[in-house]
């Protein structure tokens, strides 16, 4: 049994069921109980969350037969596999107003969106 960080326990290929099974429950135990304050697991800081976001501009949506709709390309290095946006009116009386419109992927990097109301601007945020 290989000791590793914080007290876990990381099975080896010879290792047997009596030790392999404790050791596996004491991950489990472990994965439920830790709270990343640094002495139980790494340490989580809200400054290491870096946001990236795009303006979706009130010009540039087209009209389709569902309302209206644009083309998102995403920031480098994020996917749709590794993060979900977030839509947020930027502009006009309900400014600061969280929206969920429709949301179609095209490929892991690009998504459709589509609206009903395109009299807004849209921020579209990635975390």
């Amino acid at each position: 049994m290989e000791q590793l960080q914080f007290g876990l326990r990381k099975p080896q290929t010879k290792d047997k069921g009596s030790e392999f099974f404790p050791a596996l429950e004491e991950l489990f135990d472990w994965v439920v109980a830790h709270k990343h304050t640094g002495s139980d697991s790494q340490s989580l800081s809200v400054t290491n969350i870096v946001r990236e976001t795009v303006t979706l501009s009130s010009n540039d949506w087209t009209g389709v037969t569902q309302g209206f709709t644009q083309v998102v390309d995403m920031p480098s290095g994020l996917s749709l596999n590794n993060t979900v946006p977030t839509f947020k009116i930027v502009s006009g009386s309900q400014e600061g107003t969280r929206i969920y419109p429709t949301v179609n992927r095209i490929t892991d990097t690009q998504f459709e969106v589509i609206i009903n109301d395109n009299s807004f601007d849209l921020e579209v945020s990635f975390i």
